[in-house]
């Protein structure tokens, strides 16, 4: 049983009226039914609003009904940034980790409440929807006792331009797959991680491993398919 906590005062359900400076909650949906997919149960608190009192109130009866809690925005460094200290406020040992080095996803925040997980996502729906492929979706596999891992789903192609990445962070980098003249090409879909189109306009990712400073054009790598 997973619980998932959408907080922000901007954010304003699909399909309902929306005026400058508000956005459509689009994480609460997308993280729901990735965890469906895995198999749990998940229970959604849509839209809580940027109140420590309430978020806390919401966090601790989540807690008591699930086995994981995750926030769904929240987790950047401001002077709004309420997660963190509710997580730290829920129970024992509260906060574990703020920040990874990933891109994108890096705000991420990784804590525990009385042996429950609790997990703090990105706001922007690219960066919440890697992290939780990268970090929750094992860590509830792992919870509800599978014994074994599906693999993902992968394609090799050869990348159509250089791939420039910072040493010592992994980047995952949405790809595009084209066919030329039978061979399979890999496209970089470049564009920030609060715009859903970078998700729609690509088949999949690669991942680079923080050791590395970048993938050349024209290597062959593989890409994990959506």
């Amino acid at each position: 049983k997973i619980s998932v906590i959408s907080s922000g005062d901007e954010l304003v359900e699909p399909g309902a009226q929306f005026t400058g400076g508000m956005i459509r909650d689009v994480n609460l949906y997308s993280i729901g039914a990735l965890v469906e997919n895995l198999g749990a149960l998940p229970t959604s608190f849509p839209r809580i609003p940027d109140e420590y009192d309430k978020l806390l109130e919401v966090a601790n009866k989540a807690a008591q009904i699930s086995d994981m809690v995750i926030f769904t925005a929240g987790s950047s460094v401001s002077s709004r940034d309420l997660t963190a200290k509710v997580i730290n406020d829920m129970g024992s040992p509260g906060v574990l980790v703020h920040g990874l080095s990933v891109k994108p996803g890096k705000p991420t925040i990784l804590g525990m409440s009385d042996g429950k997980p609790i997990i703090g996502l990105p706001g922007n729906p690219v960066s919440a929807i890697t992290i939780f492929r990268a970090v929750v979706d094992p860590l509830i596999r792992l919870i509800s006792g599978a014994k074994e891992v599906p693999q993902n789903k992968v394609i090799e192609a050869v990348v159509d331009s250089d791939l420039p990445s910072s040493s010592g962070r992994t980047d995952y980098v949405r790809i595009r797959l084209r066919y030329d003249q039978g061979t399979v090409r890999a496209v970089p879909v470049y564009g920030k991680s609060n715009l859903i189109s970078t998700l729609l306009g690509s088949d999949g990712y690669v991942e680079i491993d923080a050791d590395s400073s970048g993938i050349y054009q024209g290597t062959a790598i593989e890409v994990n398919l959506d």
